[in-house]
């Protein structure tokens, strides 16, 4: 093995807290070290003086526990952490530099998913006067997901709070009694007062100015009021346009929407967020719902009654820009949804990759009360222009289980202004004997073109990234059919071949990843 195993956080000290499948810290030690474990985060509650004592008293053979310590101390030279045991006394970087916030509004504008645009509402001409409602509207904070650094310092401390008061210490948080920290009651608001970055209401202002930009919250994150909800409709009424910026508050501790122990038991906007938007259509005003969320979310009624919808996901401190200039025009949404959005939550699972038997019910075709399609599809996203794929090329039609396949097309933009889209190549294997999906994402390229301007895009593919485990529990390809998809979403295919793989083959040596290239 080359590589270290490393526990889960506080995966030691819960298999007695909250597993209860070991009476103390000392017999985890030792199977820990029996199982070969070499590292324990985030503490030493296991592998620090009780796994000595264990040692000393014999429990733990010094041979076993020197096993665990070559391999760690051989990973750290090989870091040079001996040669260079310190960081430099003037750090060579800044964590907000310049580069960094590009990089960052970079990512943000690219992740950013055009879902609807009905009557081409978007972009939004900047004579327009908008009205910004929704608790995500000017928060910087809910722009951040969990594990974003002040986000979660801000679960840390409020979770090291709880620990304080727990008594019997029956819980998954990881945290043990052993390890309560004294806590000054400041040390929250202190540390994440300010919290840097664009909000939503910030970036549109620097689009159209303030004077053309009303704010109101509406709504908290998961319930309102009806003076919330009388404000919102008074600052909405001065507006040619409402945009409803609503979704997640992520974090992992209480009065957060999102993230991880952040489980929901269903997928809709939340009850206050709901009763706000709804109440705003009836103004009978254009609306763009823009949605900072960390999971998919159900909405039919939202798909029937929006002008606009824009999954922005947790875009992060320059979030409020990159949403401003997909508002505005200044940049072209290209995202593509990375998992299938389902109609309601009964759906669940749903996802483009199912076994045949796992979409539509066989016999009728789907559900005796509602759809069973997807609202929105895995690999779905529109644009501010659009493209031609054309000229589909397979070069051959047979090869041995081991062979490349080159598989190209030639797309074009065709609207009037510069964009991206996203040629996605899926494959079936029609093998028998095991079922396979009835698609597999293979490969995938990000084009981006001026109006008029075409590119020729090239797959190279190795067959066998479409092995499997047979029966017998072997790596193989299998002499089947195989049907290459090409699309522009998991339910948009525009071109199909079928070619043969001509034998059966166990395959040593598995592959990942399809080679792309752009002529």
């Amino acid at each position: 093995m080359d590589g270290l195993v490393v526990t889960d956080y506080s995966g030691l000290t819960l298999l007695e807290s909250f597993h209860k499948l070991f009476p103390d810290y000392n017999s985890i030690a030792k199977r820990a070290i029996d199982c070969e474990v070499d590292i324990e985060l985030p503490t030493q509650a296991v592998y620090g003086k009780i796994l000595a004592d264990e040692v000393k008293n014999g429990n733990i053979l010094e041979k076993d526990l020197d096993k665990i310590v070559e391999r760690v101390l051989t990973k750290k030279f090989e870091l040079g952490l001996f040669d260079n045991p310190y960081i430099p006394e003037t750090p060579s970087f800044a964590m907000r530099s310049n580069e960094s916030l590009n990089k960052s509004l970079e990512l943000a504008r690219e992740s950013i998913v055009l879902l609807e645009n009905k009557n081409n509402i978007l972009p939004l001409r900047k004579e327009q006067k908008v009205a910004i409602i929704g608790p995500n509207g000017n928060s910087v904070r809910n722009q951040l997901g969990d594990y974003a650094f002040k986000a979660h310092v801000e679960s840390l401390v409020e979770t090291l709070r709880i620990m304080a008061n727990n008594a019997d210490n029956n819980n998954a948080t990881g945290f043990t009694m052993q390890e309560r920290v004294d806590l000054d009651a400041d040390i929250l608001d202190n540390f994440i007062r300010e919290i840097e970055g664009v909000s939503v209401y910030e970036g549109v202002c620097s689009k159209i100015g303030k004077d053309n930009v009303f704010l109101s919250l509406g709504s908290e994150i998961f319930e309102t009021t009806d003076e919330l909800i009388n404000e919102a409709v008074e600052t909405a009424k001065k507006s040619d346009v409402i945009l409803a910026i609503l979704g997640d508050r992520a974090g992992l501790e209480e009065g957060t929407s999102s993230g991880e122990s952040r489980d929901r038991s269903s997928l809709n906007l939340l009850p206050g967020q709901d009763k706000l938007l709804k109440e705003l259509k009836k103004l009978g005003k254009p609306i763009i719902l823009v949605l900072i969320v960390g999971r998919p979310v159900t909405m039919p009624w939202e798909k029937e009654n929006m002008d606009g919808i824009i999954c922005a996901w947790l875009p992060g401190e320059m979030g409020g820009q990159a949403i401003a200039d997909v508002l505005y025009g200044d940049y072209n949404p290209g995202g593509k949804l990375p998992v299938t959005f389902p109609h309601n939550i009964g759906q669940i699972p749903i996802y483009y990759s199912h076994k045949p038997s796992g979409g539509a019910e066989r016999m009728w075709g789907g559900y005796v009360d509602g759809q069973h399609e997807a609202i929105y599809n895995f690999g779905y996203g529109l644009s501010y222009t659009n493209f031609e794929l054309y000229d589909f090329k397979v070069d051959k039609k047979e090869l041995a289980p081991t062979d490349k396949i080159n598989i190209s097309c030639k797309i074009k933009n065709i609207g009037k202004v510069k964009g991206s889209e996203v040629v996605q190549l899926y494959f079936r294997n029609n093998v028998l004997g095991v079922t396979r999906p009835v698609k597999e994402l293979k490969g995938f390229k990000r084009v981006t073109l001026e109006p008029n301007q075409s590119a020729e895009i090239n797959f190279e593919v190795p067959i066998h990234i479409l092995g499997f485990y047979d029966e017998d529990m072997k790596f193989v390809m299998k002499k089947a059919n195989v049907d290459i998809l090409l699309g522009v979403s998991s339910d948009n295919i525009l071109f199909k071949e079928t070619i043969l793989v001509n034998k059966d083959e166990e395959i040593k040596e598995k592959v990942f990843t399809t080679k792309v290239n752009l002529l």
